[in-house]
This record gives structure tokens, sequence and C-alpha cells, in this order.
């Protein structure tokens, strides 16, 4: 992974920097010593402003819930009856992320359009319908579950779960290479080495990568936090309370 390869280059040039800092001077010879003894008067040594090092910038060091730091990818979608784009941004390894959908969902001749922007900081999400002005919050029932998990091995968990297998087949869209997995009962899916997914086919809908730029967060004012949002049911609570009945 590109970010493992520069923290471990800063490290390398880090402890160098430290070992030419504490090395121990040496000691003179008996050669330079003699030297010193005939010589009337000792030269003047002058010592060596130390170089300023500049600070580094910050790294994230919060929990990482996706292995990728930050992607914005846009797909379309279309089958079963739905047609329309979304774009899905992410980063601080998932700790934040928004959801922007302009869909058209139509059945039995009836179609209805949905337009919603979709926040999600950490263990709140918070959801509205675009140009409504109101926003409604309610607590990510996943949050905890995920927090305590590694991204890597959650990502292999959840394809085991789908029974997706990795196959030979690669796939590029918008010039970013995935690796196709596929699943008799689930279909098939691409991903990025980092578990970035561009393309998927399942019971005849289908979700494709028309851009993708890995390294970019999207709109940075799209992750805003929404001020005056209404609490809305929490999923959790409402799934333990079903639980006791």
């Amino acid at each position: 992974m590109k970010i493992s390869l520069i923290i471990m280059a800063s490290m390398a040039m880090t402890l160098q920097l430290c070992e030419k800092k504490t090395k121990a001077p040496e000691e003179p010879s008996e050669v330079s010593q003699v030297a010193e003894n005939d010589t009337p008067m000792p030269k003047k040594i002058t010592k060596e402003k130390p170089k300023k090092i500049k600070p580094t910038k910050a790294r994230f060091s919060g929990k990482k819930l996706h292995p990728e730091k930050q992607f914005c990818v846009t797909y379309e979608h279309k089958g079963m009856g739905m047609s329309g784009i979304s774009t899905n941004c992410l980063r601080k390894h998932g700790q934040e992320s928004y959801t922007i959908e302009n869909m058209t969902i139509g059945m039995a001749g009836i179609s209805q359009t949905q337009n919603k922007h979709t926040i999600i900081i950490k263990d709140k999400i918070y959801t509205s319908d675009i140009g409504s002005g109101s926003w409604r919050v309610t607590t990510n029932p996943m949050y905890a579950g995920l927090s305590k998990a590694d991204p890597d091995d959650l990502s292999r968990q959840m394809l085991a779960a789908l029974n997706m297998s990795k196959t030979a087949e690669t796939k590029t869209f918008d010039g970013t290479v995935c690796n196709v997995y596929s699943s008799a009962q689930m279909g098939q899916a691409c991903f990025t080495s980092n578990m970035v997914m561009l393309w998927q086919s399942i019971m005849g809908m289908e979700q494709t990568a028309t851009k993708v730029d890995i390294g970019s967060a999207g709109d940075k004012a799209k992750y805003a936090r929404p001020k005056n949002a209404n609490e809305a049911p929490n999923v959790d609570d409402i799934m333990k309370r079903l639980g006791k009945q």
C-alpha cells in the first residue's frame, strides 16, 4: 500500500536523522595530538548550526473503518425498474462519508423520483430530501461493531458471508482496475485492491462506476454536519423492541 510505504520511508528518514544527531564525536588520533602540541596556537573550532527540520503534516490517527483513506465514485444505476445516478464519497478511512442520489423508481406504470443527500459522521446518519431544507438524524447501528473490527478482515468476512469468490477476471472503470468477485446467489461485483466497489450486477440490477477518483474526498461542503436535524427513530432500538415482543 502506498500509504504504508510513505510511513515506512518517513520513519527510516527520522531514524537516520536521530542517529546523526546523537552520534558521539570521534577521539583524536595520536598523530593529531602530536600536531596540536607542535602548533603554538590552537585553531578556532566553529560549530555548525543544526539544520532545521520542517514538521510533517499530521496523519489520520483515528479508527479505520475502510481500507482506503479517501475516494469519490459516481455510479450509474439501471435494472428492475430503477435508473439514475449516485455519488459516494468517503474520507478519514470511513469515519465520514456522504452519498448524493438522483434516482427514478418505476413499478406497474407508476414512477417516483428520489433526490437524497445522506451524510455519515461516525455514529450518526443524517438524511435529507434535496431541496426540502430539513434533515433527519439517527444513530448508525453498525458503527460500534465496525469500530472494533479490522477493516481488511471485515472486508474478507463480508465477501465470505456473501459467498463471493475472487475470479481471474479484472475490469477497468475510468482508468481504475478492479478484481471481479462472483457468487451463484449474489451475482458479481468488482472491487479495487482496497475494497472500493466499482461495479456490481445482482438480481437484475446493475451499478457501474462512471467516474472514479481514488485519493479525493469529494466536495468538502457536502460533509458539513446539518444543524437542527430532527431525531428519527433509532433502527437498533426498534429491532430490540420487536425482539422483546
